[in-house]
């Protein structure tokens, strides 16, 4: 339904600049049917932030009572007001969606994946970086017949990243 922005102190706490760091957003949102819904994450202030993982798991809209459809979730780094998408899935209605140390779990299954291969799916996760003015966005697309209450579904993304101090 609308866009979440979550705030770069409440993200990371201040830690050693070198240390690896895990972030566990869970989607709180409702989406409705045709609409789509995002999260953006934004590193603190002076930093820039290498994404070295990623799993992610949204659970197949039909246990809302969807019949029919299906639902997107996309991985895109925003830089200088352009989208570069990362990873696109198209799940069926009742498919569960998971990405497990940056694979697409069961991707055979879905309507579609990019990029299609384990390997490539690797590349574009972990060569991913964020800072305080182009965030990562998890984007959800419902195409279904019902509209989602994103926190009542296990609905969730963990990203794990170096934090570095620029400048």
């Amino acid at each position: 339904m609308g866009a979440r922005e979550f705030d770069r102190q409440t993200i990371i706490s201040a830690v050693s600049s070198e240390q690896t760091k895990a972030l566990r957003v869970d989607f709180d949102m409702t989406v409705n049917a045709g609409s789509k819904g995002s999260i953006y994450v934004y590193a603190r202030p002076g930093y820039i932030c290498n994404v070295i993982g990623l799993a992610s798991v949204l659970d197949a809209p039909s246990l809302q009572g969807a019949t029919t459809g299906n639902y997107i979730f996309y991985l895109i780094k925003l830089a200088e007001n352009r989208e570069l998408e990362s990873v696109k899935v198209n799940r069926a209605y009742n498919q569960t969606n998971q990405i497990y140390n940056n694979i697409v779990v069961n991707a055979a299954g879905a309507l579609e994946v990019q990029p299609t291969t384990e390997i490539a799916q690797i590349q574009q996760i972990k060569g991913l970086v964020f800072d305080e003015k182009n965030p990562l966005e998890f984007r959800f697309l419902n195409n279904t017949d019902v509209t989602i209450d994103m926190k009542l579904l296990n609905a969730f993304v963990t990203t794990h990243y170096v934090e570095r101090r620029i400048g």
